[in-house]
């Protein structure tokens, strides 16, 4: 009786495991305000749910936009319910680490107002700077859930009756060179995208063990 209480446990647990999710999802913004130059779009920050305690961001410039590096805002700036502290991972590819570094401390985005955490430009200089992605991770600092709906908070204290933005990036928009290129891009909305589930390697042993236990459960009854 007791072999058979322990294998109808197992089996509940392989059950119970499929439908325990990884965690998924994402969140697009598009850099659609103009602060400077022209009309946009000038490109996407997406936000990727990678684990439960892990956020992945990617901001991708559209062609011929860059980051710059004005001083009037940086690469990357955006805000986190509470503000909490975190560590900032720089992705090595397309030669992030070589041009870009995690900022300390607040950040100004003329004309969006105030933003908690930001990346730099390295490499920027002026109206010139790196083209492509920027990619890197955030975690809090005390390790535990961060969710990326805890990234939908708009920047504060915008001067002179401005919109807020949930995010900013520096940039120069190529076809107004030689002249005024450079500003801060914003975004005011934001788009949720559903990823389909891939189970946890946890999951995915406990559904293995379930069906193992199941097997062997049935030989029994047989028996």
């Amino acid at each position: 009786m007791f072999r058979k209480n322990v294998l109808t446990i197992l089996v509940l647990l392989g059950m119970m495991a499929v439908i325990i999710p990884a965690a998924q999802g994402s969140i697009v913004f598009t850099l659609n305000e103009s602060g400077c130059c022209g009309s946009g779009p000038f490109g996407t920050v997406t936000l990727d749910q990678t684990t439960a305690n892990l956020v992945t961001v990617t901001e991708t410039l559209n062609p011929g936009v860059n980051w710059a590096g004005t001083g009037a805002g940086e690469a990357l700036e955006f805000n986190i319910l509470n503000d909490p502290a975190i560590n900032i991972a720089i992705a090595s590819t397309n030669n992030n680490q070589t041009n870009f570094s995690a900022g300390v401390g607040t950040a100004q985005a003329s004309p969006y107002g105030t933003f908690d955490y930001f990346i730099h430009c390295i490499t920027c200089q002026g109206g010139t700077g790196p083209t492509g992605t920027l990619t890197f991770t955030v975690a809090l600092a005390v390790a535990g859930p961060l969710d990326i709906a805890s990234f939908e908070v708009k920047s504060g204290a915008p001067p002179n009756g401005a919109t807020p933005s949930y995010v900013a990036s520096d940039i120069c928009l190529q076809s107004l060179q030689p002249g005024a290129c450079t500003g801060n891009a914003g975004a005011s909305d934001f788009q949720i995208k559903n990823n389909p589930p891939v189970p946890e390697p946890v999951t995915s042993g406990l559904v293995g063990t379930g069906l193992v236990s199941l097997f062997f459960l049935r030989r029994r009854v047989r028996g």
